[in-house]
């Protein structure tokens, strides 16, 4: 399989070759993640009977966590859009060029240049502009999030999923830089959520079933997650200023919990934007509050292990435990992640 890489002045870009297994792995962790905190995932009613033909995916299905919609019956809607979101990510001249060159040739005979780019530029745009129609938070295929990001056409503010997606994983490279001064910790740093998925599944058949059998363990964390959206989607300041107050309170419960030293000030950073708020740790009253309810499920996901022993039962899981490929695949996640 193969990835972008830009040139360091970012006017071009070559193919990378990365282990197929690899970027599955990456899929199945957000999925995973996905099951776990979205009420629904939405998919393009067009295609759902993948998920429905599946063994393994039709457990999504059954239990109405994937939810098929017609995004595609209104294309003519919602591809002006795709067309200039396309325009967007073509980031260098080199991508731009051959994008060309992939859309002169579809619409003569419905091939393309390049495949792989073709997917990540025109694929991707479509399912922005899909996003964008809807006004609905979409989850890119990873390779295609770095194309996102380098390109910034995500608009708007993030999800309120996204939103605590940063935080949590923000707040754990934070501690763990702490608890760690290597660093080792801070790069093999899995969605918490996930790890639990894997450390209680005993083979690939039960990853999905444990998934959505840990929805109920999160069903506050996820309602809370749609006032929140809610918020966001009509613009009300006081309630995303009250659901920040969250983050703000359980930063200083985990600071509290793992420093030593006297009350002291932390900071806060959420968010695609960094945010600064200056606090005082070490407040009883504020520690009460994060034992129960969604305090107390943010303060679990921050404080779970890096994920270095589930990544290892994850390979493990699919055979590649002690292999050569199992120790490239660890080696390869952290160095994507760093």
């Amino acid at each position: 399989m193969h990835d972008m890489e830009f040139s360091k002045n970012g006017q071009s870009y070559k193919y990378a070759d990365i282990p197929g297994d690899l970027v599955k792995i990456e899929c199945l962790l957000q999925v995973l993640n996905s099951i776990v905190f979205a009420d629904e995932l939405l998919v393009d009613k067009k295609f759902v009977s993948a998920w429905e033909k599946s063994e393994e995916l039709d457990i999504l299905h059954r239990e109405r966590i994937v939810i098929g919609k017609p995004f595609y019956d209104l294309a003519e809607k919602w591809i002006p859009a795709r067309e200039m979101i396309a325009r967007e990510l073509c980031v260098c001249p080199k991508v731009r060029r051959i994008h060309d060159a992939n859309v002169k040739q579809y619409r003569k005979d419905e091939t393309v240049v390049d495949g792989l780019l073709s997917q990540l530029v025109w694929g991707g745009a479509g399912y922005l502009a899909r996003a964008n129609f809807f006004g609905i938070p979409y989850l890119p295929y990873p390779l295609r999030e770095r194309l996102f990001v380098r390109a910034s056409v995500l608009p708007g503010p993030a999800s309120a999923h996204q939103q605590l997606q940063d935080f949590v994983t923000g707040e754990r490279v934070r501690l763990f830089k702490r608890l760690d001064a290597t660093g080792y910790f801070a790069r093999l740093n899995l969605p918490p959520a996930a790890v639990r998925v894997v450390q209680e599944s005993s083979g690939p058949g039960d990853i999905l079933k444990v998934a959505v059998q840990m929805r109920d363990d999160f069903r506050k964390l996820r309602g809370w997650l749609g006032e929140f959206q809610r918020a966001l989607d009509t613009e009300d300041v006081k309630g995303i200023a009250a659901r920040r107050k969250v983050f703000e309170s359980v930063v200083k419960n985990v600071d509290a919990m793992t420093t030593s030293s006297p009350e002291g000030q932390t900071s806060l950073q959420f968010g695609l934007n960094w945010l600064r708020v200056v606090t005082k740790s070490g407040s009883p009253v504020n520690s009460a509050r994060n034992l129960f309810g969604v305090r107390a499920a943010m303060n679990r996901l921050i404080l779970a292990p890096p994920g270095r022993k589930a990544f290892q039962k994850l390979v493990g899981l699919f055979g590649e435990r002690n292999s050569k490929h199992g120790r490239e695949l660890e080696r390869q996640f952290m160095n994507r992640a760093s």
